[in-house]
């Protein structure tokens, strides 16, 4: 991520990529399945980013990769405030019900930064693998 970035707004990073896919903002509303005027004060910051079904409508629309969904996933919850979970991180929470019962049983084991990080070295390297 390049200094420029860290300051991006999700509305903003929404219509940089619907102006590189070159589709004007009326088709790309149709396209999200949300009225224009909603989609227009979305892209310039008058109200925050969809939530649930919507923005994950509008993030498919935008034809990302992987990286760049998690990206917009993040800006929209940065958007939201402080304790806001990014929502493709809740939708795997949710399509994976266990994981709330691992993240107690975390808790109550007191796991820490270290522990955690461990984790993830693990799956990281795990995914490498597959590649």
């Amino acid at each position: 991520m390049n200094n420029k970035d860290k300051r991006v707004t999700f509305g903003q990073f929404l219509q940089d990529r619907r102006k590189e896919l070159k589709i004007s903002m009326r088709k790309f509303a149709d396209i999200a399945g949300m009225h224009l005027s909603y989609l227009s004060v979305i892209e310039y910051g008058t109200k925050p980013p969809p939530e649930n079904e919507m923005l994950d409508n509008l993030i498919k629309a935008l034809q990302l990769s992987k990286e760049g969904e998690r990206r917009a996933y993040d800006l929209a919850a940065k958007e939201r405030g402080k304790y806001a979970i990014a929502q493709d991180a809740t939708n795997y929470i949710r399509e994976n019900p266990y994981l709330v019962q691992v993240l107690r049983i975390a808790e109550d084991a007191e796991a820490g930064k270290k522990e955690w990080e461990r984790f993830v070295e693990e799956m990281e390297a795990r995914k490498k693998n597959k590649q």
